[in-house]
């Protein structure tokens, strides 16, 4: 081998054990919190088909037409409405209601991945902003609370500590 070769050859073999070195802190990494990935990825269920009907049909309205803001359709917005359907859990082993993806309306644009995370009183605002837009302008956040915690018991799973 002559010189130039050699130092292209170096310099190629310097490119593949810095690209094995990488691999194997990635590997290390994800061996170390491999039980919070799998927790996660446990928690996350898939999302439920999209029946023909909409979800609206069933809902309880008053005399002039306008959706009741009564706990049965909070519990049916929670759990039919397509942008909230399984976006909150319930955690057995903590005892906590888990938010399990991004708010419809979130305004957290420059994260690339949601990790799941406590619900919390400012997701309440932020659910009943967008509730509220949806067609529930006297919906009151007791009674949306309720529905977030009887959702949350509809998905609900034990984590590992």
């Amino acid at each position: 081998m002559k010189g130039a070769e050699r130092q292209r050859w170096l310099a190629e073999m310097r490119f593949w054990r810095s690209l094995d070195e990488q691999i194997d802190r990635f590997a290390a990494e994800y061996q170390k919190n491999r039980r919070r990935y799998q927790r996660v990825a446990a928690a996350r269920k898939p999302p439920r088909p999209v029946r023909d009907t909409d979800w609206r049909e069933p809902m309880q309205y008053d005399e002039i037409g306008l959706p009741m803001p009564n706990q049965y359709n909070a519990f049916l917005c929670m759990s039919e409405c397509p942008e909230l359907s399984g976006l909150v859990g319930y955690d057995l082993r903590t005892h906590r209601i888990m938010l399990k993806g991004p708010l419809p309306g979130d305004w957290g644009l420059g994260q690339p991945d949601f990790e799941m995370r406590p619900f919390t009183r400012d997701d309440l605002t932020a659910l009943h902003i967008f509730v509220q837009a949806i067609g529930f302008p006297c919906m009151r956040r007791d009674t949306l609370f309720w529905a977030v915690r009887n959702a949350a018991r509809q998905n609900e799973w034990r984590s590992e500590p």
